[in-house]
């Protein structure tokens, strides 16, 4: 499987809100990073049919999506970044209502529940009340529903907000079970949602693809311009200003901070290895 999409832009009067998207995609899991507004969001809602493109197109194996209308809808499971649920519905009861909206055959609709309940390891709530059901679960409960379907393409927007680490981790080991035989597209701004599943990072900023590679690809692209450096609480504020400070942690009464830079700062610093966030902080602080 195959999807391309060729220069994809969206105007809003003057505004350009996405210029010039493109990229190649198949089977595995894609991590969309950029900070709020930089065009995640636009272009999910293009690809899966929300919003038409100023410019560009989209194909599928070769075949560009308007000329398929439903049949490339029905390969995509989709989930919101505010996903809407009736509470008083239990669990099984949703999934019943999605499988409605989705035309799935009623012969097939008891097995593909189960089977997908199982897969987001929710089987031990099928009678639960929605309301009922924890962040993580109602976030696995939306997984669940975009996969009644058995898409080809699953495209998830912001799908970790609000959530505990563990539900984070949770989240993150279904949508690598998930990958084996999908094309998954994460949209997050937060970096280690996708920096230790997703075999491709694509950043955006500004409505502009500015980075795509493997994670250890991008972080080539920092290489020999990370630093920890110790300094005094005093001089805190003075780095801050003066560097890009990605993390800063407390040392026996002094502070070691991550910096990236070009040029080896003064003081008592040392190189380290970059990592996906050195990679985001070069970028979105610049």
């Amino acid at each position: 499987m195959e999807l391309r999409l060729e220069h994809i832009k969206k105007r809003y009067g003057k505004q350009c809100a996405l210029d010039d998207f493109g990229a190649t995609l198949s089977e595995g899991v894609y991590g969309l990073l950029g900070h709020n507004g930089a065009g995640k969001t636009t272009l999910i809602s293009i690809l899966i049919g929300i919003l038409e493109a100023t410019e560009g197109r989209i194909l599928l194996d070769g075949v560009d999506v308007k000329q398929m209308g439903t049949r490339y809808l029905d390969r995509i499971g989709y989930l919101p970044q505010y996903p809407l649920f009736y509470k008083n519905f239990r669990t099984d009861e949703f999934l019943k209502y999605m499988c409605a909206l989705k035309a799935i055959p009623r012969s097939l609709v008891s097995s593909r529940i189960e089977e997908v309940l199982e897969q987001v390891n929710l089987t031990a709530a099928y009678k639960k009340r929605v309301g009922a059901l924890s962040g993580g679960m109602r976030q696995r409960l939306g997984i669940a529903q975009a996969i009644l379907n058995r898409p080809d393409i699953l495209v998830l927007d912001e799908p970790t907000a609000g959530l505990d680490p563990g539900e984070r981790i949770r989240f993150r080991n279904i949508i690598s079970r998930l990958s084996k035989d999908k094309l998954v597209l994460l949209a997050t701004h937060i970096v280690p949602d996708v920096e230790h599943i997703a075999k491709e990072i694509l950043i955006l900023n500004k409505g502009r693809l500015v980075m795509q590679g493997s994670p250890e690809q991008l972080e080539k692209q920092v290489e020999g311009k990370v630093w920890d450096v110790i300094v005094a609480e005093d001089e805190i504020e003075e780095w801050v200003e003066s560097y890009q400070v990605r993390n800063v942690k407390r040392l026996d009464g002094e502070f070691l901070l991550r910096i990236v830079s070009d040029e080896a700062p003064s003081g008592r610093s040392h190189q380290v290895r970059p990592s996906l966030e050195d990679v985001f902080l070069s970028i979105f602080e610049k």
